[in-house]
């Protein structure tokens, strides 16, 4: 079974425990190993994250993008970013010019979207929560309408 996962929040906590423990599963001989597109606020983060699923035998192909989904004005652009990122993945489709790194067949049996990002860090008190109101609403809300309505068909 190919599949692809796209997994925002990747880098920490739940998200990086998913990534793991997608990775390991679906690189049992039973499964054709799993695309990944791991993202997080930090791309050193994913970068770490991805050097331990290389040094653990991940079968697939792991692309990485560092965004900030909290920074509203920044949605459309980061959307557009992992639309292309998916086609790049899924189609072969490159409109940055990026050479693949490996020939794969394109088609999934399974494609799935955990969108895991979120953060409200440490919080002291509820002033703390009240300042930040606008970014913990963009994580929450905003953010999740465009990623869940990527359009990954170019042709569409």
């Amino acid at each position: 079974m190919k599949s692809l996962f796209i997994i925002t929040g990747a880098s920490r906590g739940l998200g990086r425990a998913f990534t793991r423990a997608i990775a390991r599963t679906f690189s049992i001989e039973a499964f054709q190993g799993c695309d990944l597109i791991l993202n997080s606020t930090k791309l050193a983060d994913l970068e770490s994250l991805k050097e331990e699923l290389i040094a653990t035998n991940h079968r697939g192909n792991i692309q990485l993008y560092a965004c900030d989904w909290s920074d509203r004005s920044e949605l459309a652009k980061n959307c557009e970013n992992l639309c292309s990122l998916v086609r790049f993945i899924w189609l072969g489709d490159s409109p940055r010019d990026t050479k693949r790194t490996q020939a794969q067949d394109n088609t999934y049996d399974l494609v799935v979207l955990i969108n895991n990002h979120g953060t409200l860090g440490p919080l002291v008190s509820i002033d703390q929560l009240v300042d930040r109101t606008d970014e913990v609403i963009c994580l929450s809300c905003y953010s999740e309408f465009p990623i869940l309505t990527i359009n990954i068909n170019p042709g569409v």
